[in-house]
């Protein structure tokens, strides 16, 4: 699946910007494998940082485990994050 990528955890399966085109309009969807919501578990830098680090410290376990790739691999997926493009990060990443 290829789509968007989330800035929480790194899959690339977000059919639409987590935060919108002026990375100001949060979507407030959830990501399929962290479970974050846009908008709400992101709202600021250190909330991102904060779900984050529970989210892999609970195992990064995925939030909809029927959409789990089979071969997934959570360290190639984090790698994802350093490849977004600045402008479709949300405002205070940019």
């Amino acid at each position: 699946m290829v789509g968007f990528i989330c800035h929480i955890c790194g899959y690339a399966g977000i059919n639409q910007l987590p935060w919108g085109i002026d990375g100001k309009s949060p979507s407030f969807d959830v990501c399929a494998c962290c479970g974050a919501e846009y908008g709400i578990d992101d709202l600021t830098k250190l909330g991102l940082l904060h779900y984050q680090r529970e989210w892999l410290s609970n195992g990064g376990k995925w939030f909809a485990q029927h959409e789990k790739p089979n071969k997934w691999d959570l360290i190639d997926q984090m790698g994802n994050i350093n490849t977004i493009e600045k402008s479709y990060l949300p405002y205070y990443l940019k």
